[in-house]
């Protein structure tokens, strides 16, 4: 069984356990990504006429992370991008994009203190929205910090894994009001590594399957 398939087994079973009204923030499944995700959870805050304001918990370093900031900027939407201090982005800054680091410990453990880094960031900046980008530390930052709405978006090479870390994973995916996936094309499953500049070419992010979800969230796109 794929990585991948690994998580949507995971995200439905999430879903059946939970009986509560938390149960309609999850997804049901990956094949239902682009239809409207209903949540229990607090609405966006009242808005001036001000752009949409996006913030994206991701690796700084990731091809894929520039991939959404550019998307977002490209249709006019405030890009406000967070990302642990040990995976800066290097050269300058990109163009609609400002960027916050996390503390972190050693390599990219989180310190003790970073979701209420987190929580104050988000507070400050009022995002529209809250996207984390792959199932891992930066899902479950997001669910920690609790700000809403929250989306994660997966991908084929994204695993649950076992006992802590997929009890960390199901815990994320409960607290999303959706999930998205990201496109794959040829190289997924064959060593493609969407870190690696050279690789990068045969990942995508799903950029229509995000826009049905802000629709679905109420949320405006552009």
């Amino acid at each position: 069984m794929s990585a991948g398939e690994r998580v949507r087994r995971l995200a439905g079973s999430a879903r059946r356990r939970v009986g509560d009204e938390r149960s309609e923030r999850l997804v049901t499944n990956v094949e239902r990504l682009r239809k409207r995700t209903h949540t229990a959870g607090p609405a966006p805050l009242e808005r001036s006429e001000r752009r949409m304001r996006v913030a994206l918990l991701a690796p700084a370093d990731s091809p894929l992370t520039r991939r959404w900031a550019d998307f977002y900027a490209g249709r006019g939407i405030e890009v406000y991008a967070i990302s642990l201090d040990t995976q800066r982005e290097e050269g300058p800054a990109r163009p609609g994009v400002r960027t916050a680091y996390l503390p972190t410990l050693r390599g990219s453990v989180a310190s003790p203190g970073t979701v209420t880094r987190l929580r104050a960031l988000l507070d400050a900046a009022r995002p529209d929205v809250v996207h984390a980008h792959r199932v891992g530390g930066y899902a479950l930052l997001g669910a920690l910090a609790d700000r809403h709405p929250y989306v994660i978006s997966v991908g084929s090479g994204d695993d649950p894994g076992d006992g802590a870390r997929r009890r960390m994973t199901e815990y994320a995916l409960r607290r999303a009001d959706a999930v998205v996936p990201i496109g794959t094309r040829a190289g997924i499953g064959t060593g493609s590594d969407p870190r690696d500049p050279d690789d990068s070419d045969t990942w995508d992010v799903d950029t229509a399957a995000m826009l049905d979800v802000f629709a679905g969230l109420g949320l405006r796109g552009k």
